[in-house]
């Protein structure tokens, strides 16, 4: 171990007894200096056999004894458990033998026989200590005929184990105790301080090797694995909010820490495949059956599900999902989930390549009877920062997130995206001519939905370009963005698989100023519907230098409807065809709620490169539908910006519409 290590921890007794403390004063090299200040611990009769040991050290609770055989529980165990312990001077002891430790610091364990082990039990769980500490479980700890191993060694070994274990994993389960009682801002607080000392440390980039039925999974595969419905956190709690959590496999191949706050401290989840159900119809083979020890071995949860009554009051619905890198989505009552957020993007469309920071530790604080909202906090890592997030999720009718995040960089970046949304667009009412499809559209989301610092309402339409895209919209302070999904008909997709008309938009309200930067939109050329290729952030004017402390803070709607409320025109469509034979385009939109009829309003048209001719505006059949269509002349230009917006003399009467023509 890199240092010392200084723990103290008081192990209580029965009524009447009198108590042991131990501290450890130093661990190095393998071996523990120990302190005895006391006489005697007696140990409860509902304390099992490995308890005792670990007591010693950690005063650990809950830990049963289990047969190597099964994984199942033991029938009996240890009962009463008196310790007795004499003062002696401070000694070295090895470790991994334990040696030194009884015979300097005398201890007589008084123990009744542990008889055999019973089968395993469906969803036996460990408590979170033995999967957090990595400790080798008792199964571990045999005799040459098979049983449990003898009283003494199994003291030796296990009090040996406990030594083991300080550092990391003992910090851990400290740090678990010291949340106990705090409110959920100072466990916050604690997460962003776990975060700044992180970043102070080198980088570890560390996965997960899969064996078993975890190994070479496709997507179908990895769809047959489901977390059992019966072992939800909270089924039975009788509470508003339940979770199960996300298995390991396929792209999945970062170690998900995830724990369970309480007025009592936090509680680890440890990884365990009893809690999954495999499809026999995909997991039938010897290579693909259900994982026994060794498949499992090494493996850890990917990310978690919330459930909630989102569309009936007497049943559960899940409504978000992290899962993946920093990714994370959510959906409202009556929609499907679509798009996605992220916790933060780095050198997203940079020739570089793009850097996926990933959440390792969730801490989700379980809620009380009644409440509305599920506080969670989750640790960034990556290689250029660490961060400390906190979630409060309100699912509903709009499912909100407030989210503050707290960025600790560990060198200088400077394409850095806050707040990222992520969707797919394949094609839709415009340039759509390299897709051959029955559909009418496909796609996540329409447009890219602003509003600035100054209150302007910007409107860009998604597309799907031949060659990587990148706009840039200045800002200062903005007011909102999101990426919207403004077509809510059947007709105007007709995929009754797919329900695109039930997609989510997503909405980012930063709260507090945010200062100078840019709502960046990326698009990226894509041939199906199965992956995302639009990209939408914002991005600071100035890098984040390494050793500062970054704080952002905004609200995030997941909703069906549309979130800014404005008394203006919308984009509804915007169509392209060609004009004729020597390369010039027509261009048709149509606005929705015009508070002005076609005559009464003036298209303000500008365009950067090439020539705008016959710019005309039509009243459509709707009330308060209107369209502006007008030639695109591109000359040689090989790239032009497009803005329009339409106008009466009171003012602006619509949106900004703006679009980005290229060759």
């Amino acid at each position: 171990m890199a240092g010392p290590v200084r723990r103290t921890r008081a192990v209580g007794g029965a009524p009447g007894a009198g108590a042991m403390r131990a501290r450890v004063t130093g661990v190095r090299a393998g071996t523990l200096r120990l302190r005895e200040r006391a006489s005697i611990i007696c140990l409860h009769d509902a304390l099992s056999g490995l308890k005792p040991a670990l007591a010693v050290f950690a005063g650990l609770s809950n830990v049963p004894l289990i047969d190597s055989r099964t994984g199942g529980a033991c029938r009996g165990g240890f009962r009463s458990v008196p310790v007795l312990a004499r003062r002696s001077r401070a000694r070295r002891v090895d470790v991994t033998s334990g040696r030194e430790l009884f015979r300097r610091f005398h201890v007589f364990p008084v123990m009744h026989p542990v008889r055999r082990c019973r089968e395993p039990e469906q969803g036996v769980h460990f408590g979170g200590v033995l999967d957090e500490w990595n400790l080798r479980p008792p199964w571990a700890w045999r005799g040459p005929g098979g049983d449990c191993m003898n009283r003494r060694n199994f003291i030796l070994s296990a009090l040996a184990g406990a030594a083991v274990v300080q550092g990391s994993h003992v910090a851990r389960a400290r740090e678990a105790d010291e949340l106990a009682g705090l409110s959920p801002d100072d466990v916050f607080a604690r997460v962003v301080e776990r975060a700044r000392a992180l970043s102070g440390d080198s980088y570890d980039d560390r996965r997960m090797t899969f064996n078993g039925p975890f190994q070479n999974l496709n997507i179908r595969d990895y769809q047959a694995i489901r977390y059992k419905p019966d072992a939800r956190v909270w089924l039975n709690d009788h509470l508003p909010f339940q979770m199960d959590l996300r298995a390991p496999g396929m792209v999945y191949d970062r170690p998900v820490t995830i724990n369970i706050v309480s007025p009592e401290g936090a509680t680890p989840l440890p990884f365990t495949p009893d809690l999954l159900e495999f499809d026999p119809a995909v997991f039938d083979g010897a290579n693909r059956g259900r994982p026994d020890a060794n498949g499992s071995s090494g493996l850890s949860w990917t990310g978690l599900r919330l459930y909630a009554p989102l569309n009936r009051p007497d049943g559960f619905d899940d409504f978000a999902i992290f899962q993946g890198a920093s990714y994370f989505r959510a959906i409202a009552r009556d929609t499907r989930y679509g798009l996605s957020a992220r916790g933060l993007a780095i050198g997203t469309g940079d020739q570089k390549g793009e850097e996926f920071p990933w959440f390792s530790t969730f801490w989700v604080h379980r809620p009380q009877p009644g409440a509305q909202d599920l506080r969670i906090h989750a640790l960034l890592e990556s290689a250029s920062l660490t961060g400390a997030y906190d979630f409060i999720i309100r699912p509903g009718g709009e499912t909100t997130m407030d989210i503050h995040s707290v960025l600790f960089p560990r060198n200088e970046i400077a394409q850095v995206g806050v707040a990222p949304l992520t969707s797919m667009y394949l094609f839709g009412t415009d340039r759509r001519s390299r897709i051959d499809d029955f559909r009418n559209a496909v796609h996540d989301s329409s447009g890219l939905q602003m509003v600035t610092g100054h209150e302007r309402r910007l409107w860009r339409p998604l597309t799907n370009p031949t060659t990587l895209q990148t706009s840039a919209f200045q800002d200062l302070n903005p007011t909102g963005f999101g990426l919207t999904q403004r077509q809510r008909s059947f007709d105007d997709y007709q995929d009754v698989k797919g329900h695109y008309e039930r997609r989510p938009s997503a909405w980012v309200e930063p709260l507090g100023d945010w200062g100078e930067g840019a709502v960046v939109l990326v698009e990226i050329p894509l041939q199906n519907e199965f992956n995302d290729n639009i990209v939408a952030f914002w991005r600071p004017k100035d890098p984040l230098h390494a050793g500062e402390r970054y704080d952002y803070s905004y609200r995030l709607f997941w909703s069906g409807a549309t979130r800014d409320e404005m008394a203006l025109a919308r984009v509804m469509a915007t169509r392209s065809g060609s004009a004729g034979s020597d390369g010039n385009r027509l261009y048709v939109i149509d606005f929705r709620g015009s508070p002005a009829a076609a005559r009464d309003v003036t298209p303000k048209l500008e365009i950067s490169a090439g020539e705008a001719r016959n710019v005309v505006v039509q009243q459509l059949p709707r009330d308060g539908d209107v369209r502006v269509a007008f030639e695109y002349v591109p000359g040689d230009a090989t790239s032009s910006e497009f803005s329009l917006f339409l106008e009466t003399p009171d003012g602006p009467a619509s949106e900004t519409w703006m679009y980005r023509w290229t060759t």
